[in-house]
């Protein structure tokens, strides 16, 4: 019996003693909470975790509406494609990040769940100085003639701003709205890549890409050839062969520029699961078309 009690008592006390810390984590606004029961720790978890996520997604949604919400991207008006990525986003960061109590065990597990307020504005606060880092080495790549980076650099700048909880608040050192600056800065730089065809032999043809008239030192890209889309072989100096299907009919090259790079954005492993989430934006001025 007594060392039963030497069991219990601690375990009691234990409960009790977060029991009254899970009170003032509810009563303080500094904190987002949820609460969960069910017969297994497991699922108590899951019902706490639930809830939690909910009311970020309700607090989240809420600032980001205070917000003028026209955001005009390369496909008109993106405001609710980036509010539900926002939302989404923003609950991975609560799933990995939120603090768990057990306040009952036994028959019925009591279990809570919440995360800091500031854990949140720390996250999106360090995704906004990644990407000023990408938009600024995508600067000097494009300055250095390397156009490949320099579109891969600013799509996934372009990618953190949008996963933003305020996206149309974020700007450069130049006051610029990176929301809609980033896709101008993209095309631009596409809309002075030249591609034509300049031989073939049967079904392989040679293809010439230029920037502002000069030999593109890198580039990747895909193109129809015939029966689907494939991936060309990377530009070199401004040169690059691809190999339609055989017996294709097409009289015109379709060829799309790469600029989003996903299997590369593995090295900012945030970047790779918020292009998970966030849909790709489809630049026109990426896709070329010219006679065979």
């Amino acid at each position: 019996m007594r060392r039963f009690l030497s069991i219990i008592i601690p375990l009691l006390v234990s409960l009790a003693a977060h029991s009254q810390d899970w009170k003032g984590i509810k009563a303080d606004s500094g904190y987002v909470w949820g609460e969960g029961w069910g017969r297994t720790l497991d699922e108590a978890d899951r019902q706490a975790l639930s809830a939690l996520v909910s009311k970020v997604t309700v607090s989240v949604t809420s600032d980001y509406r205070q917000v003028e919400q026209q955001v005009h991207g390369p496909n008109g008006d993106e405001s609710s494609v980036l509010l539900s990525s926002t939302v989404m986003t923003s609950s991975s960061v609560t799933l990995t990040n939120a603090r768990r109590v057990v306040l009952k065990s036994g028959r019925r597990f009591h279990v809570g769940r919440w995360i800091p307020v500031e854990d949140l504005e720390d996250v999106f606060s360090d995704r906004m100085e990644r990407a000023l880092e990408y938009e600024r080495s995508a600067v000097i790549a494009e300055r250095n003639g390397r156009i490949d980076d320099a579109l891969r650099l600013h799509y996934w700048a372009y990618t953190l701003i949008r996963s933003l909880q305020r996206p149309s608040e974020a700007r450069d050192g130049d006051g610029h709205i990176l929301v809609n600056h980033i896709p101008e800065e993209i095309n631009s730089i596409l809309s002075r890549i030249s591609v034509s065809c300049t031989g073939k032999t049967g079904d392989v043809l040679s293809l010439r890409f230029t920037c502002n008239g000069r030999p593109v030192q890198g580039l990747d890209y895909s193109f129809f050839d015939g029966t689907g889309w494939v991936r060309g072989t990377p530009v070199k100096d401004g040169n690059a062969r691809l190999q339609m299907a055989r017996g294709a009919l097409c009289d015109y090259i379709q060829v799309r520029i790469e600029y989003v790079y996903r299997g590369e954005a593995v090295i900012d492993r945030e970047l790779y699961e918020i292009m998970d989430v966030l849909d790709s934006a489809r630049l026109r001025k990426s896709e070329f078309i010219f006679r065979r």
